[in-house]
């Protein structure tokens, strides 16, 4: 089997999980906004209306206090106090549209070679997985035959660190130990995108695998010969097995569920139509208030997502399918997009 070919590969160590419970689109803005307040930075996250619950990662520095406002939100809705684990490292690749070949491959090959990959998400640019910190060095080597990167690029650590300030303030000063990173300031109100775009007529499906099936499944799922390239994939993989969402357009979804179920990955529920709206940015994924301000728009005019997730430079919001306008004139009171 030939090696994917990618155009980079790049790492973030010492990531903390805080994990919570499935809650209403409101309920998950309240947490975000009172992360966004202490100035907690979100490397990652996502958030799902049912099943996954919501996965926050931040930097290690800023466990700590993220836990005590997670904990606050949580006996103020008297919900079980979301749990932090860590630390965790997270790989982005850049994969040049391979799509869910690219979630099959990576994770088949980190498993055969005994790591614990815990989440994979991807946007159209780009696919970060997470895994614990501890097995890093392994992950690159074993990513080594199972992917291409052009001549002369090597992984590299990130080196970008965010720093978001109120209008009117003036950034922190920057540690000495932070000297050698590009700092990225952002002081805006609209926050500024890339592009605002809602996607009708999709598909949003989700699957599962148990954990005794899951490496015959993955090399199973690499031999596809049809494999789809969904808009936006949430991976999740353990001892458990494998939950896996995508969205992705109506047409292709028939293909993409017998395929699957060839595999022995069957549908956890039926697939349901869907919309979906992508906010591009600088940073969208790992600023703090992003999500936050998605969010509190969202709650604001009563919609609640079926999922979010913050990928890199994307923001991703899975919505009902007569959502996508409504959705769109919320986020225009926080956001703003060229033209």
């Amino acid at each position: 089997m030939q090696p994917l070919t990618l155009a980079g590969l790049r790492f973030c160590e010492g990531l903390h999980r805080l994990r919570g419970p499935a809650v209403s689109g409101r309920d998950a803005a309240r947490l975000a906004r009172a992360l966004d307040q202490g100035a907690i930075n979100l490397a990652l996250a996502t958030v799902s209306a049912a099943g996954g619950g919501l996965f926050f990662f931040l930097d290690q520095d800023q466990a700590e206090p993220a836990g005590e406002l997670a904990g606050a939100w949580a006996r103020e809705l008297d919900l079980p106090p979301p749990r932090l684990a860590g630390p965790f490292a997270a790989l982005t690749a850049y994969p040049l549209g391979q799509g869910l070949a690219l979630a099959w491959r990576l994770g088949a090959g980190l498993l055969a070679a005994g790591l614990h990959p815990e989440l994979m998400l991807t946007s159209p640019s780009a696919a970060v997985l997470v895994l614990p910190n501890a097995e890093l060095t392994a992950a690159l080597a074993a990513l080594e035959p199972l992917a291409t990167l052009p001549p002369g690029v090597r992984p590299t650590a990130q080196q970008v660190r965010v720093v978001q300030v109120r209008p009117g303030q003036e950034p922190p000063a920057t540690p000495r130990h932070h000297q050698p990173e590009t700092i990225a300031v952002y002081r805006e109100d609209p926050i500024r995108t890339y592009g605002l775009q809602a996607q009708p007529g999709l598909v949003w499906l989700t699957a599962a695998c148990a954990g005794p099936d899951l490496a015959r499944a993955l090399a199973a799922a690499q031999a596809l010969e049809v494999c789809p390239r969904p808009l936006h994939v949430q991976l999740r993989l353990g001892d458990g097995g494998l939950e896996l969402a995508a969205c992705l357009a109506a047409e292709e979804a028939p293909a993409l569920v017998q395929g699957l179920e060839r595999c022995g990955i069957g549908l956890a529920h039926p697939p349901r139509p869907a919309s979906l709206v992508h906010l591009q940015g600088p940073h969208f994924g790992d600023r703090h208030g992003i999500a936050a301000a998605a969010l509190a728009c969202l709650a604001e005019a009563g919609l609640t997502p079926l999922s979010l997730a913050g990928v890199v430079h994307s923001l991703f919001l899975v919505l009902e399918p007569d959502q996508a306008a409504e959705a769109l004139t919320a986020l225009g009171r926080r956001f703003c997009a060229p033209g």
